[in-house]
């Protein structure tokens, strides 16, 4: 929990401060890889920190190896995380505004085709986002879940440690980041340029908080990143840190990869969902993000109707994990989307609020957990 403290507090100060100026400076594409790179070096610290592990090797109170990372892998593992924090709030701000660039040249092009066949222009902004949000959702979370599942097959099927494991998504992470250069390259628009040439360094690297403390629209997200932040945090900490491990006896964490792939595969098909609901039924973005917040709500919910987390199984478990794909889906497609639209005038603001509200309710929530004592330290997904 404090190394996940340490990504969300790093994560969401890069949000705030700095994240805007990179994206206003180098534009959408160039921030995200450099970004990606800086996620490399995330993923390439705990392949040192699982290969600093204590010579000794002693069994547990369960019968299983257990090694001691040594004080070197500790900080490894630190300092992995305030790398990931830094890239990840680089990361997802250019995405942000890249996805709004590409929302509004799909919409152009649209527009273009509409009035080439002499048909009604009725293909808005808002269409764009929702179905390029839906899409990318859709294919992000869909990733996510082959790399869940492979943690989770090649441990079991191929007796895999996890330094191992850390090696291939090193390779992963270098690979994707390679891949960029691949991706359009937007320059930019002549009204960017204009802005970027009266606006100080100082203006372009807070257009954060600016945004927050300035446009009156952007207090009414917040409850809405930090219902998405708090569930997520609660999942990772209690759910598959302790939950699991009580309910179906799961002292390894075998059961986390696919638990929450299942997650990441709900999400996935709801984003496409919800991407293309609006268009073809006219429901409304408002309604989407109002089942989503009920999904995160019920999540944490349940454990309060049913509180002895022995009596938990499988079944229920999966129910709870499905909650977190739908409240995630309307967080990574819906959310985004009304973002892109509500303040496509500052975009890379908009989405750095996303990242800063996001990151310090998570930073919290983990900061929360700290203070729980485990049932079982020996839990890989249950320690300090």
């Amino acid at each position: 929990s404090w190394q996940s403290s340490a990504l969300y507090l790093s994560y969401t100060i890069t949000s705030l401060i700095g994240a805007t100026f990179v994206v206003k400076k180098f534009g959408a594409r160039n921030s995200m890889m450099a970004g990606m790179l800086i996620y490399c070096l995330y993923v390439g610290c705990f392949v040192i920190a699982t290969t600093a592990v204590s010579t000794s090797v002693d069994e547990n109170v369960f019968g299983y190896e257990e090694y001691t990372i040594t004080t070197g892998g500790k900080a490894a593992v630190f300092i992995g995380a305030i790398l990931g924090g830094i890239g990840g709030g680089v990361i997802w701000t250019a995405q942000g505004s890249y996805f709004v660039r590409a929302s509004e040249e799909y919409a152009a092009a649209k527009q273009q085709e509409q009035q080439h066949e002499g048909d009604e222009l009725d293909f808005t902004l808002t269409d764009a986002s929702n179905i390029l949000g839906g899409i990318f959702a859709a294919i992000y979370l869909l990733e996510e879940v082959i790399l869940r599942l492979l943690s989770s097959f090649v441990i079991e099927v191929g007796n895999w440690g996890w330094h191992s494991i850390y090696i291939a998504y090193t390779i992963v992470a270098v690979s994707s980041a390679a891949g960029m250069l691949t991706v359009t390259n937007y320059p930019f628009t002549a009204e960017e340029i204009r802005k970027n040439e009266i606006t100080s360094p100082f203006q372009k690297a807070t257009a954060t908080i600016r945004l927050l403390i300035n446009d009156p629209k952007m207090k009414y997200m917040v409850p809405l990143n930090a219902m998405f932040g708090l569930t997520a945090a609660f999942v990772t900490s209690f759910v598959s840190g302790e939950v699991l491990r009580i309910a179906l006896n799961d002292v390894k964490s075998i059961h986390v990869g696919f638990l929450t792939a299942i997650t990441s595969a709900v999400a996935a098909l709801c984003s496409l969902i919800f991407g293309l609901l609006g268009k073809k039924i006219g429901v409304s973005n408002g309604s989407i993000l109002l089942i989503g917040c009920t999904a995160s709500f019920l999540v944490a919910f349940v454990f309060l109707v049913r509180p002895k987390l022995e009596k938990w199984t499988t079944g229920l478990l999966v129910v709870v994990y499905c909650l977190q794909g739908i409240g995630r889906a309307t967080f990574e497609s819906t959310l985004k989307s009304e973002f892109a639209i509500l303040f496509s005038n500052e975009k890379e603001g908009a989405f750095g609020n996303i990242s800063f509200q996001f990151g310090i309710v998570s930073m919290i929530g983990f900061l929360l957990t700290t203070g729980v004592h485990c049932s079982s330290p020996t839990s890989p997904y249950c320690v300090e």
